[in-house]
């Protein structure tokens, strides 16, 4: 199978729509007018049938197919598919039942939305589509359908405490390009957000959500850390089974006993972060990749962030992260 070519992606990448009820892409499109103020989304284009979605996606390569699965003249899972066999392949975002989706797991979807689609959901889908679209259009894992079980404590999966999950230091020479492009999709009473990653400073699971951290406040969604980790994955540095870290937010470490362990316990390793007050401990064999990330200089038993006078006042300690 002849791999996909690199895809130049555009600012705004066309949405094209395409589904057999006229009804429905009317749907899609005001949900899309919506989400223009908040996303980069170019034009909508529409399409009826798989024949001419196939035309279109080949003359706009670098967009975003949003594919409902009542479609006519054929199967929208075949067509699915062939959109993504595109030499240029286009992200897809399929609207289907629960029966469909269950089947679309091993495709290389964006996304798998159930009806109704809400315009918040839909932001989830899109921003997991500009970030795909932004990281290369290599194919990767299928995303699971959504309702499909996943991680119980929002991480996504285990890590036997501070054992490694992968590399500490990212997944790649590649990871690091567009690190700064995306959005974050959140429903924040009754309003969707589309935060871009670049303000974000760390993601904690906690229980069954996630909490993202900004400089100027926090907001929780039900997404998972893993989710975050291959869509941004220049972006942000897995410190802790629960934790992801920017790494442009390090602003330096410090040793100090967790909270809750015996006066004699031999300290643990905490992140000075820029912006926000919280040190977050970082699990201990995730440390030597860590360690390389901090500000050039830092060094000694406690670093502190760079330009800070010495002996300044640290952060105070935020809510430490279960082990």
């Amino acid at each position: 199978m002849t791999a996909p070519a690199a895809v130049a992606v555009a600012a705004s990448p066309a949405v094209l729509i395409v589904g057999r009820d006229p009804a429905a892409r009317r749907r899609f499109r005001s949900l899309l007018r919506q989400l223009r103020a908040r996303m980069p989304l170019g034009a909508g284009i529409e399409a009826a049938s798989g024949d001419e979605a196939l035309r279109l996606a080949a003359r706009t390569p670098g967009g975003i197919v949003l594919l409902d699965a009542a479609l006519s003249g054929g199967s929208a899972l075949g067509l699915a598919r062939a959109l993504r066999a595109l030499r240029e392949p286009p992200q897809v975002v399929l609207v289907a039942s629960a029966e469909i989706a269950a089947q679309s797991a091993s495709l290389d979807l964006a996304d798998c939305l159930l009806r109704p689609v809400r315009v918040d959901r839909l932001a989830l889908a899109l921003s997991r589509a500009l970030a795909r679209l932004r990281a290369g259009s290599a194919p990767r894992t299928a995303q699971r359908p959504v309702g499909s079980p996943g991680g119980h404590d929002g991480s996504g999966g285990e890590d036997n405490g501070d054992g490694a999950h992968g590399n500490p230091d990212g997944h790649g020479s590649h990871d690091h390009q567009d690190a700064d492009h995306g959005y974050i999709a959140v429903l924040d009473r009754g309003r969707s957000l589309a935060v871009p990653v670049a303000e974000v400073v760390y993601l904690r699971a906690q229980a069954k959500y996630v909490t993202i951290r900004m400089r100027d406040g926090e907001l929780l969604t039900a997404d998972s850390l893993d989710r975050f980790e291959r869509a941004f994955p220049g972006r942000f540095v897995r410190i802790h089974r629960n934790a992801l870290v920017a790494r442009a937010a390090i602003a330096g470490a410090c040793r100090e006993p967790d909270a809750g362990s015996a006066p004699d316990a031999d300290p643990f390793w905490h992140l000075l972060l820029h912006g926000v007050a919280e040190r977050l401990p970082v699990a201990r064999r995730r440390w030597p990749g860590v360690r390389r990330l901090l500000p050039a200089g830092a060094g000694g038993p406690t670093m502190t962030p760079a330009g800070a006078a010495p002996g300044a006042a640290a952060p105070s300690r935020g809510s430490n992260i279960g082990r």
